[in-house]
């Protein structure tokens, strides 16, 4: 997670977690961050075989999330959308997957694999 001021572009914190078996991820973020960019981003995969970060099509390597108990969302707890790593090469099986999540670029790797 990173924050940063709009207009300097100044990073104000970073804190990295790393993922549990499941995937999931828990981090403590301090102060408020009601006028910065806050952003979730993949650094690093555990796994050598699923490394590959996304840049292609709606996917993202970032997620923004809402630091701020100043916008009416209750509680303190905040969720970053989803992100992932891709293999190198997709297997065939995944293509319905992909059609799903409208990721079309990668199909012609898999009608040539």
């Amino acid at each position: 997670m990173q924050c940063r001021h709009p207009e300097t572009e100044q990073v104000t914190i970073t804190v990295t977690a790393s993922t549990n078996s499941t995937g999931y991820y828990h981090m403590l973020i301090e102060g408020d961050h009601e006028n910065e960019i806050c952003e979730t981003y993949l650094i690093k995969s555990p796994k050598e075989d699923c490394s590959e970060i996304p840049t292609e099509g709606h996917t993202k390597e970032s997620s923004r999330v809402t630091l701020t108990s100043n916008n009416g969302i209750a509680g303190k707890n905040r969720e970053s959308n989803a992100l992932f790593f891709l293999t190198k090469k997709a297997a065939p099986e995944c293509q319905q997957e992909f059609k799903e999540m409208e990721y079309l670029p990668e199909l012609k790797d898999i009608n040539q694999a």
